[in-house]
């Protein structure tokens, strides 16, 4: 019953595509009524977090607590990704005022609960994740995504919302398998229900180089509806992209950057907060709040009405159920593929999957249609001069065979 009810207003599209306001920001209603209801509780999510080598001015710091708290007052649990880990303990006095800073920030703005699983995660090694959990947790935060907290329950209004966090990859090698991945027996903590929860919400660190929803970000979120995710949002990509319901389940594919040090060329300095809203562990309401997060230019904060309509047209335009072709043919994806190609080192090459060589020649056919006849002209004129060539192979072979038993 509660799977019926929940379909039927995710598909309903009651109040989808409204505006409304929540303090100093304006936000876009995604599912169920436009608005605060005192009887429901609301959940915000926020993308990536965290400075590997410089912080904002304090002026800007203080400025964006100034809004984000007040609007954190209205949410009952707000949810990051620590994306650059606490660097603290290297003993550096400068990686020591980032931590400082890092946790004084969250704890002002009003977050309860760090996502660790990201592919930054390792970037200290086994003791820097460990590090990161204790100066965490003695700050007062929950964690979540590690093997040192696989998941988290949120109980509120009579009901259990259970959270789980992922991770596509790493940069660094696991042996330890400290980082929680989407792939094996790690989503056994999502399937089994570790969590207890009445709703299931799988956080995925997945985006990739495109606006658009690529075929394997939604091949990794099947694979967590599959082991029983009620809910899927997704960080990595430093931009906004759209939200989607897939096979049921409502997904948010990217929320871009909340403060973070550094910038996306085509991030347009603009973030999101996600954020759900719940009734008895029914999920009734969903919405999107933007936020400029330009930190290198001291622009936080709300925006202003111009901004919104053009983040609202950019957020339902990369929402709409889009087809392979469309992620490929983003310019913004050639883009990025192209300053990837001119500054790949041994090691880059070294991680090259196969999907990557996939990807490279459908963005390549898709930005320039006459390759494909290139490409098509080319494999077809290789696999005759192969084929002639292994026919000349055989035949000779058989040749020299008779040449000898003549002998």
């Amino acid at each position: 019953m509660f799977l019926l009810f929940t379909e039927i207003l995710l598909f309903s599209g009651f109040g989808e595509g409204q505006d409304f306001r929540v303090d100093d920001y304006p936000a876009l209603a995604v599912m169920g009524r436009p608005g605060l209801d005192e009887d429901t509780y609301y959940v915000s999510f926020a993308g990536d977090f965290g400075f590997s080598r410089r912080l904002p001015s304090e002026e800007v710091i203080q400025k964006h607590l100034a809004f984000e708290s007040r609007l954190f007052s209205r949410f009952d649990l707000g949810v990051i990704n620590l994306e650059f880990m606490l660097p603290g303990m290297t003993g550096d006095e400068s990686d020591k005022r980032i931590d400082e800073a890092a946790i004084r920030i969250l704890k002002m703005a009003g977050f309860d609960l760090v996502c660790r699983s990201n592919n930054h995660a390792l970037d200290f090694g086994l003791d820097g994740i460990k590090y990161n959990e204790t100066r965490l947790r003695a700050a007062g935060f929950a964690t979540v995504g590690t093997k040192y907290g696989p998941s988290y329950t949120w109980s509120a209004g009579g009901s259990k919302i259970a959270f789980y966090a992922f991770t596509d990859d790493t940069d660094k090698e696991d042996p330890e398998h400290a980082v929680l991945t989407t792939a094996g027996a790690d989503l056994d903590v999502l399937r089994t229900n570790r969590g207890d929860g009445n709703f299931k919400i799988a956080l995925v660190h997945l985006g990739s180089a495109g606006r658009y929803v690529s075929p394997h970000e939604r091949e990794v979120v099947n694979r967590l509806i599959d082991a029983g995710a009620d809910m899927i949002v997704s960080t990595g990509s430093h931009f906004i992209k759209g939200h989607a319901i897939e096979r049921g389940k409502p997904v948010f594919y990217g929320l871009g950057n909340h403060l973070f040090s550094e910038q996306s060329p085509h991030s347009g300095g603009i973030g999101m907060y996600a954020v759900a809203g719940f009734e008895s562990g029914r999920l009734v309401q969903m919405f999107v709040v933007p936020f400029w997060n330009d930190v290198d230019n001291g622009k936080v904060g709300p925006l202003d009405e111009p901004t919104f309509a053009s983040f609202k047209r950019d957020f339902l335009d990369r929402s709409h159920q889009s087809s392979e072709d469309r992620y490929f043919s983003d310019p913004v994806l050639f883009e990025n593929f192209q300053t990837a190609v001119a500054s790949i080192t041994i090691s880059d090459i070294q991680n090259i999957k196969v999907r990557h060589l996939k990807y490279a020649v459908l963005i390549l056919i898709n930005n320039y249609p006459m390759l494909s006849i290139f490409i098509v002209a080319t494999c077809v004129l290789l696999t005759i001069l192969v084929t002639r060539r292994l026919l000349y192979a055989v035949s000779r072979h058989k040749n020299v065979r008779v040449a000898r038993r003549l002998d």
